[in-house]
């Protein structure tokens, strides 16, 4: 499958990121890669599947940087970690 640019760009993007992660599948640790966090699977979830992928420790130390350095969350776009409170 190829990716082209056009109307059917990104259900092509989707379709092969689902392939990627079915092959991947059975290899899985049950932690996964931040890139590996497809667009079509953050929205519902976003902050749980973000958190998953970080050590407790470090997405706890992550998110008070956040909260110093970006409270109101202006760089809160996909694959986000909220500012702590």
């Amino acid at each position: 499958m190829s990716v082209t640019p056009g109307a059917t760009t990104e259900r092509a993007a989707a379709e092969l990121g689902d392939r990627l992660d079915s092959v991947l599948k059975p290899h899985r640790t049950g932690t996964n890669h931040l890139t590996f966090l497809l667009a079509q699977h953050t929205p519902a979830g976003a902050v749980e599947r973000v958190r998953h992928v970080y050590r407790p420790g470090h997405y706890a130390r992550l998110a008070a940087v956040k909260a110093r350095y970006d409270p109101a969350n202006l760089f809160g776009g996909d694959r986000n970690i909220p500012p702590s409170s």
